[in-house]
């Protein structure tokens, strides 16, 4: 029985920029180490290849405030 471990991450491969690199990096070298990888992620916009690891996709809905008060 292998150790289980989840990643979480706002994007994922094919996406090219550094949060979803990085992530994708993470998960494939663990799962090469022999660990269960489960990757969190909203949906990705581009066909992604099949993975050694499992791909979990669903809608982040998030809005942005400040905790400035209002002038």
């Amino acid at each position: 029985m292998s150790l289980k471990i989840v990643i979480a991450s706002f994007d994922f491969y094919p996406a090219q920029h550094g949060i979803a690199q990085v992530a994708f990096q993470h998960a494939f070298g663990l799962h090469q180490l022999g660990y269960e990888v489960t990757v969190v992620t909203q949906p990705l916009s581009k066909q992604v290849p099949k993975f050694p690891f499992k791909l979990v996709c669903f809608p982040i809905h998030y809005r942005r405030f400040s905790l400035r008060p209002k002038t």
